[in-house]
């Protein structure tokens, strides 16, 4: 019977490979709410529909509660 103690730490190339999906997955998000940004803005220019400008307007402000999320996060890790 083996046990382990509660106080082990992750090796810090786990830890470090574990940030890394994590800053990958903040990047793809990042990329699709832009590209999504851009594409209903195109779509609602071309076809002049009042819904997809409402679309392209929600989606905006998606992208602006994420980028505010990653720069509180920002802020947060700076002041450990």
């Amino acid at each position: 019977m083996t046990s382990q103690t509660p106080t082990q730490q992750p090796s810090r190339a786990a830890v470090n490979a574990a940030r890394e999906r994590v800053l990958v997955r903040r990047r793809n998000a990042l990329l699709i709410l832009g590209g999504m940004v851009m594409a209903t803005l195109v779509l609602a220019l071309l076809t002049g529909s009042l819904l997809v400008l409402v679309l392209n307007l929600a989606v905006d402000v998606g992208l602006a509660v994420y980028i505010a999320y990653l720069l509180q996060l920002k802020q947060a890790r700076a002041g450990r």
